[in-house]
């Protein structure tokens, strides 16, 4: 709680709420974004982005046969993929790559503009504590939150769309 209460006193000293922030996007922009993947997927249908890596190591998804396994029930479930890259993957063309075992449409190499339409036509976010996660919640994107070092009731406070995972500490 004391984190909480300093984000609150921050808001307050700044003078302004500490509500859930909100970012518009032109329509037009989402919408050809959406036929960006559609076309790649070779499908319609609902999609799921998936975010799982962060700059800092710690924060990432650590299971690469788990990412696996997720993106395939996704999948089983009607999803397209969404994949979103971060800049602690390394080398560039390592997010198509990964984002192509996946079967994902890969949202890396974006500027901010369309980064944010391919996180907006997404039905659900399934993202570790990164920006991408933050980005989501500002648009209004429902999302899984996957915590290990950092607090999931902390970092979602501010957006009632999302839900956290948080790992046991080890021990």
């Amino acid at each position: 709680r004391p984190q909480l209460d300093r984000v609150e006193i921050f808001c307050r000293a700044a003078g302004v709420g500490a509500s859930t922030p909100r970012i518009a996007l032109p329509p037009a922009l989402s919408s050809c974004l959406r036929r960006r993947i559609d076309a790649f997927l070779g499908r319609t249908g609902p999609l799921a982005g998936l975010a799982p890596y962060a700059t800092h190591v710690a924060r990432s998804w650590q299971s690469r046969e788990g990412l696996l396994r997720l993106a395939e029930r996704l999948r089983a479930e009607g999803f397209g993929l969404v994949f979103f890259n971060s800049w602690a993957m390394g080398r560039p063309g390592r997010g198509e790559l990964l984002a192509d075992e996946l079967g994902a449409f890969p949202a890396v190499a974006l500027g901010w503009s369309e980064l944010a339409a391919a996180v907006s036509v997404c039905d659900i976010l399934v993202s570790v504590d990164t920006g991408i996660l933050h980005l989501a919640g500002a648009l209004g994107v429902g999302c899984l939150g996957l915590f290990g070092p950092t607090s999931g009731e902390v970092i979602l406070r501010p957006y009632p769309t999302h839900e956290a995972l948080q790992a046991r500490s080890p021990g």
